[in-house]
């Protein structure tokens, strides 16, 4: 809703300005003055159209530049008086409109643009110095000076508002916004126009139009030379903005390979794992606190040794298989279980993943070793399997770990017949009624001691075994008869 009552309002202004454009030119050609009427302006206006628009002067380093029709418009307002340049700026308006083929409502807009500000910079000219022709018959003086700049900054004031009203009720965005984006800058132009028509305007005063314009084939070598400069000047700033570019993104490269190294170093710092950078020899290259927890050392203890110290000999064979498969390529990464010798003596079970890292040229540098403890985790799974085959009151095998050692006797025996084996059952006479008169307490105590008693009386080898309740089994191998 809100925007379509913009649009609204920017037909009506569009249109009012076509109106008000129109009447300024209107009321131009009622008060033009046909003395002005010459050759030199019929020859003026050809090359205004011919060629103004299409001639620019860019600014180096601003983002704006000097249309010569600009120039031309303000120097006939100075030669043949305001009538002839509101004319004038309202045909090359409407001629540049038309050659790139605009809408008719923008052709129209444009060219009442440029009669209505034309129009208003030689009125207020008019009001505050009188003629603009006597303008040229004075000296550089602050008066004419001041009068040159009036005229750019009215011009400029006028045109760009005109335009911005209109584009800032299309787009529906603040007049200020539009105005400080898009026409701020333009002022330049306007002002080095103003000064460019003031200059020429003087020289033709001093050796006429004509010979003014039998150097337009220097003029031309100039300006192709001023655009040769304002190309390398270009190129140079493309250069240059390149090189900054590239700079600031090695700089930002740097900045996020320093954040990414800090969050590394946090990270290996304060992980609840151990974490370690080794060599591929094996010596510590860095640890972490947590590391130095697992295996009691401190960090210069660690540093001044290599793992192949603290692993268990019986694991070694094993790492130093993986880490030459990690190393030759073979895989990229490992995980295994094995143990380490703790400063104190005692075994430390951990899980170690190590991965390597490689350079820029391929190489790899070190490695890079996860270590978790896993000490109560073994713990907890050696109870689970002493459990699972031992029995709860006696601590003797119970009777699936029984069967398996009987198997195995079984096998043994087949293969070799001299190996002989035994199997002796046992049962408690009367167990139940000491059970019954002394209670059960009394009766698992009677068993264990009874295991206790059982054990003493085996070679080592041998198995005793209980099934269940007041039954035992023995397994002796190895006898020399039956």
């Amino acid at each position: 809703m809100e925007n379509t009552r913009y649009k609204r309002f920017a037909r009506y202004y569009i249109w009012a300005v076509i109106i008000l454009g129109m009447a300024s030119g209107l009321f131009t050609v009622f008060n033009f003055d046909p003395k002005f009427l010459s050759l030199r302006l019929a020859l003026l206006l050809v090359l205004t159209l011919s060629f103004g628009s299409r001639i620019v002067v860019r600014i180096p380093r601003v983002k704006g530049q000097i249309s010569v029709s600009d120039t031309f418009i303000l120097l006939t307002m100075l030669l043949f008086d305001g009538e002839a340049a509101i004319l004038m700026a309202g045909a090359d308006a409407l001629c540049s409109s038309v050659r790139v083929k605009m809408k008719k409502t923008t052709t129209l807009f444009n060219t009442g643009v440029f009669l209505l500000s034309t129009f208003v910079t030689v009125w207020v000219l008019r009001y505050f110095f009188g003629s603009i022709v006597s303008l040229t018959q004075e000296g550089y003086t602050s008066y004419f000076i001041v009068a040159v700049c009036l005229m750019g900054f009215v011009q400029y004031v006028f045109n760009s508002g005109l335009v911005a009203i209109g584009v800032a009720l299309k787009a529906g965005l603040p007049l200020w916004q539009m105005w400080r984006q898009n026409f701020l800058w333009t002022s330049l132009t306007y002002f080095a126009g103003a000064s460019a028509a003031s200059i020429i305007a003087k020289l033709v005063g001093l050796f006429g139009l004509y010979a003014f314009l039998a150097t337009g084939p220097i003029i031309a070598v100039v300006y192709f030379t001023y655009c040769t400069y304002l190309r390398n000047v270009e190129a140079s700033n493309s250069q240059a903005e390149l090189a900054q570019q590239h700079a600031e993104q090695v700089q930002t490269h740097m900045e996020a390979l320093s954040t990414s190294e800090e969050k590394f170093r946090s990270a290996f710092d304060y992980a609840t794992i151990g974490m370690a950078i080794v060599s591929p020899e094996g010596r510590w290259l860095q640890v972490n606190r947590s590391l130095c927890e697992i295996i009691g050392y401190s960090e210069p203890e660690l540093l001044a040794s290599n793992f192949q110290e603290i692993a268990h000999a019986e694991d070694l064979a094993n790492v130093h298989e993986n880490l030459d498969h990690l190393i030759e390529g073979k895989i990229n990464s490992y995980q295994n279980e094995q143990r380490y010798v703790h400063k104190s003596g005692r075994e430390v079970w951990v899980h170690v993943g190590a991965s390597v890292v490689h350079n820029t040229e391929g190489h790899i540098p070190h490695l890079i070793f996860q270590i978790q403890d896993i000490t109560d985790r073994k713990r907890a799974e050696e109870q689970l399997h002493h459990d699972a085959f031992h029995d709860a009151l006696t601590g003797l095998p119970n009777r699936a770990l029984f069967m398996d050692h009987a198997k195995m006797a079984i096998q043994r025996s087949r293969r070799d017949e001299n190996r002989i084996f035994a199997a002796l059952f046992l049962d408690l006479d009367r167990f139940k009624v000491i059970n019954d008169s002394l209670g059960h307490m009394v009766g698992d105590q009677l068993l264990v001691g009874i295991a206790r008693r059982l054990e003493t009386c085996l070679r080592p080898g041998d198995t005793v075994a209980r099934l269940g309740g007041d039954e035992f089994t023995i397994l002796l191998e190895d006898l020399l008869e039956t």
